[in-house]
């Protein structure tokens, strides 16, 4: 059982393995998922700038595949 509290940010693709529990304000990326740092080092605006670019990079990436 995971449990990922309100506020907790994970990263795209990453894999949150079970009796893993993220609190809240943490960041945690990686496969399987790790705890990277507390997100109160990170600004509201920070997070919004990393959250509205994931659908660029996905993007970025698809058109890469596409291409090889």
């Amino acid at each position: 059982q995971r449990l990922i509290k309100t506020g907790a940010i994970i990263g795209a693709g990453a894999l949150v393995l079970q009796n893993t529990v993220v609190e809240s304000g943490q960041v945690w990326a990686g496969n399987p998922a790790k705890f990277i740092k507390d997100a109160g080092e990170l600004s509201h605006t920070e997070i919004e700038r990393i959250a509205n670019a994931y659908p660029k990079y996905a993007q970025w990436f698809m058109d890469e595949e596409r291409e090889s």
